[in-house]
């Protein structure tokens, strides 16, 4: 059993690992990161929902593991929002109630979304959760 798990899991990485969540999360680029965050603000401005929050792009390291590999981590962009109108636990309320609950950090007064944990297919639905935890 421990030859076939150890095969199976060659076998994914041999083919780019695309397949495995953790391996497409631990394999992105943060430059790709980056653009992915500034245009899901971009996004978020055109929609008028800077008017509700300030809208930050940024750069931090992202934590490998949870905890388990304790002083890794590895470079990552973010999202940041600073509600107006709203204090950031009322806005994290917002983000978990809504149809699709959406969990962000809170760090330096900004409530952040590391874009290494989220997939490229889940960036409009991000933009759509947090416009609407905004109204």
């Amino acid at each position: 059993m421990i030859m076939a798990a150890l095969e199976t899991a060659l076998e994914y990485l041999e083919n780019g690992g695309a397949e495995v969540a953790t391996i497409a999360m631990l394999a992105a680029e943060p430059e790709n990161l980056k653009a992915r965050a500034e245009a899901v603000a971009a996004r978020l401005r055109e929609s008028g929902a800077d008017a509700d929050a300030e809208i930050a792009v940024g750069e931090a390291p992202s934590q490998i593991g949870g905890g388990t590999l304790p002083r890794s981590a590895i470079p990552s962009a973010v999202l940041a929002l600073k509600p107006n109108g709203k204090t950031l636990d009322q806005f994290a309320e917002a983000l978990r109630a809504g149809e699709n609950p959406t969990i962000g950090y809170v760090a330096d007064g900004w409530m952040k979304f590391d874009f290494r944990t989220v997939f490229e297919r889940q960036d409009r639905v991000l933009e759509e959760t947090i416009i609407k935890a905004l109204s």
